[in-house]
């Protein structure tokens, strides 16, 4: 049986790039926020019984802790990203730059 090609539109490099990093460390993210979120509870991370407005509500703090820790992993895929890339164009860009034995 032959598969036949599909005419859909053809993605990017860099949107291809973009979406394995986005979905990575949203997928990340998820995993520590379950992880915290399973040992600590919002509300009772304040130290009196009136917790601040912020924190009023669990959904909130879950939804600001799961964000907070996409941007970090996230920041951390796209670090891991560019270092490999940029020393590749080092490399390129100064003849002689890299030493082989």
């Amino acid at each position: 049986m032959q598969r036949s090609q599909s005419s859909g539109p053809s993605w990017s490099s860099w949107k291809t790039d973009l979406r394995v990093h986005l979905w990575t460390s949203f997928v990340a993210a998820c995993l520590e926020a379950t992880a915290f979120f399973a040992f600590f509870d919002p509300l009772m991370q304040a130290s009196d019984d009136a917790p601040p407005a912020w924190l009023m509500h669990r959904p909130g703090a879950y939804a600001l802790g799961l964000v907070l820790f996409w941007t970090f992993t996230l920041g951390a895929s796209a670090l891991s990203a560019y270092l490999p890339a940029s020393a590749l164009l080092l490399d390129t860009a100064v003849p002689g730059s890299r030493k082989t034995t």
